[in-house]
C-alpha cells in the first residue's frame, strides 16, 4: 500500500466519529428533542401573535364619553386590542370591580388629567391603546377650545 493513497489520518478520525455519534440512541434522541423544542416554541410564538388582546374597562358617568372613545379607537391604535365597557354608577363601585378583578381597569379623570387604575400592575399594551386615545381626544378638544384644528398644531411637525 502506498502512503499517498491512504485516507489523511485526521479524515479516518472524523469518518469514526460520525459513525459513533449517529449510531448513539442518546444523540438522536437529544437531535429529536432539540428539534421538536425549537418547533414548539415558534409555534407558541405564532399563536400569541395571533391572539387578540380582550380587556374590561370600567366606565362611569362621569367619564364615558372618553370611555367610549377608548372602546371604539382601540382597534385603530392596536389591531389586536378589543375594549369592552363595563358601566358602574360611581367611582366606589369602579374600584370595588377593580378590586374583585371584574374589570382589567378603570379610567377616571382627576385634576391633572386622565388616571388609569388597575389592581395590580399596569398591562403595558393596554395603557399604551388607552395613552395614545386620550392623547388624541384630548389634543382635538384642546385644539377646538383654541379655535383651531389639529391639523393646524400639527403643520410643519413632520421630519423626512
Amino acid at each position: 500500500m502506498n502512503l499517498r493513497d491512504a485516507a489523511p489520518a485526521w479524515l479516518l478520525v472524523t469518518q469514526r466519529e460520525v459513525r459513533s455519534r449517529i449510531t448513539d440512541k442518546t444523540f438522536l434522541l437529544g437531535t429529536v428533542a432539540m428539534v421538536a423544542l425549537i418547533v414548539a416554541v415558534m409555534g407558541f410564538s405564532a399563536w400569541r401573535d395571533q391572539k387578540t388582546e380582550d380587556y374590561r374597562l370600567a366606565s362611569t358617568p362621569q367619564a364615558a364619553m372618553m370611555a367610549e372613545q377608548v372602546s371604539e379607537q382601540a382597534p385603530a391604535v392596536d389591531e389586536d386590542v378589543t375594549i369592552t365597557l363595563v358601566k358602574v354608577d360611581d367611582d366606589a363601585a369602579a374600584r370595588a370591580a377593580v378590586g374583585e378583578g371584574d374589570v382589567d381597569a378603570w379610567l377616571h379623570q382627576n385634576a391633572d388629567g386622565w388616571e388609569l387604575t388597575t389592581e395590580s400592575s399596569e398591562d403595558e399594551t393596554l395603557t399604551g391603546v388607552i395613552q395614545s386615545v386620550v392623547q388624541s381626544v384630548v389634543l382635538r378638544e384642546n385644539a377646538t377650545a383654541a379655535g383651531t384644528t389639529v391639523e393646524r398644531l400639527q403643520a410643519g411637525s413632520t421630519v423626512r
